[in-house]
This record gives structure tokens, sequence and C-alpha cells, in this order.
């Protein structure tokens, strides 16, 4: 199968799974929509396949990989977290009125959680989706720095569920 084909068909089956980083996401501001797909997220879990791939430290089985995968989880959040655009360090600004409105973009790294799921092929025998929570912030103040002081009134105005789909290649988690 060509390459284009199949990145192809990952993206579809990604769709199909609740949206596809690369494409979108699906927005979610009810706790019921978060707590369904956490339930889904923990049948997933049950269901992974038993395996004896070696892990990069050199254990087998599916608990190394797992444990591999909760590393590799929280690297890819912590990442995100890092290269956000409009971060808290660079958010954007604009003035209403008197106010100064600064808006940027809060990762929740607690609420990272990693589904390992069997592989279609020899060359990949686990895939993962990685789903993270993204608070979108709104805070004001008289100026730029009081808005983003500890003592500025934020509100969160959306939050946003990612998730992002990665590889096992039998050695590292690619991502």
């Amino acid at each position: 199968m060509k390459t284009t084909s199949k990145i192809a068909l990952l993206c579809s089956a990604l769709l199909l799974l609740n949206g596809c980083a690369l494409f979108g996401d699906s927005e979610t501001t009810s706790d019921a929509a978060v707590a369904a797909d956490t339930s889904s997220a923990s049948k997933a879990e049950q269901e992974a396949p038993k395996s004896t791939t070696k892990s990069k430290k050199g254990a087998t089985g599916d608990a190394a990989v797992q444990a591999d995968l909760d590393v590799a989880a929280h690297e890819l959040v912590g990442r995100a977290s890092r290269t956000v655009v409009p971060s808290k360090a660079k958010p954007s600004v604009a003035k209403s009125g008197k106010h100064v409105v600064v808006n940027y973009v809060d990762i929740d790294t607690n609420s990272t959680h990693a589904t390992l799921r069997k592989g279609s092929s020899a060359a990949t025998p686990y895939t993962a989706i990685v789903s993270y929570s993204e608070r979108h912030m709104r805070c004001t103040g008289a100026t730029k720095a009081e808005a983003l002081s500890d003592k500025a009134q934020c509100q969160t105005v959306k939050t946003r569920h990612m998730q992002e789909f990665i590889r096992y290649d039998g050695k590292k988690w690619v991502f």
C-alpha cells in the first residue's frame, strides 16, 4: 500500500474515532461528553492486545509498552504545552475600553490519557490515541502585567478535547 493511502487510511480511522489532530478536533464543553469518551477509552484499554514485543528498555510485553506509552504521552503533551500559540508567555493582547484583554491557550497536562491499541502490521505493532484538554483563557486588567498576574480576573472561554494519534515502531513511540 502506498504511503499516501496509508496516511489517508489512518486519518479516516481517526476521524471515525472522534477527530484527527491534523485536521481539527472535537470541541467539548460538557462533562458528560468527556466522561463518555473516558469510559470508551477504558474499555479499549481492557481489550489491549497481548504480545511479547520488546520495548526500548529491554522488557517484554504489553505492560512495558504501556509504560513507554505513558512516558511518551506526557512528553507529547508537554511539547504541546510549550509550543502552543498564543501561550501565557506570549499571549494575544487587545484593548477593550479602559481594560486590557489577554487571551491565551493553556494545556491541562493533568488530563493526559493514552489508549493503547493493536497495530495493523509488524512494522507498527501498536498505535495509541493520546487525549488531553486545551483551555482557552481570557483575562482582564488595567494593564497587560495586571491581566497576566495572579490577581487578574480570568475565565475559561472554551475547552477543547484534543486527540493525537501516535504509533509504536517496535522500539519507541513516534509522534
